[in-house]
C-alpha cells in the first residue's frame, strides 16, 4: 500500500509540475497577442522569486471560469483546456491518495 501511495503521490506532483510549461506559453501568447486582456488580469505570471503575484488570483478564476473563450483565439483556448486538464487529473490524482490514506489502517 506504501508503493501505491508514493506512485500516487509521485503522478500527482508530475502532472501538476507539466502544467508549468503550458501556463508559460499561454501567458507569453496572452501578454503578445491580447495585451488588454493581460493587463485586465494584472499581468499574472509563472514564476517569480521574491515579486508580488497580484495577477494570478484573477488569472485562475479567467481559467476556470472558461473566459478564454470568449478571446476567440483557439490557440489560448487549446493551451487553457491542456493546462487545466493536467491540473485537474493531478488535483485528482492527490484526491485519490489522500482517500486511500484515510482508508488505510497499518
Amino acid at each position: 500500500m506504501e508503493e501505491v501511495l508514493g506512485r500516487l503521490l509521485l503522478i500527482a506532483f508530475l502532472l501538476i509540475i507539466a502544467s508549468l510549461p503550458f501556463n508559460v506559453v499561454m501567458l507569453l501568447w496572452l501578454r503578445r497577442d491580447h495585451p488588454e486582456v493581460f493587463t485586465a488580469l494584472g499581468q499574472p505570471h509563472t514564476f517569480g522569486l521574491g515579486r508580488h503575484h497580484h495577477g494570478n488570483a484573477d488569472y485562475a478564476r479567467f481559467l476556470f471560469l472558461r473566459r478564454h473563450r470568449q478571446l476567440g483565439d483557439a490557440r489560448i483556448s487549446r493551451m487553457a483546456d491542456i493546462q487545466l486538464g493536467l491540473l485537474g487529473i493531478g488535483a485528482g490524482a492527490m484526491l485519490l491518495m489522500l482517500v486511500l490514506i484515510l482508508m488505510w489502517r497499518p
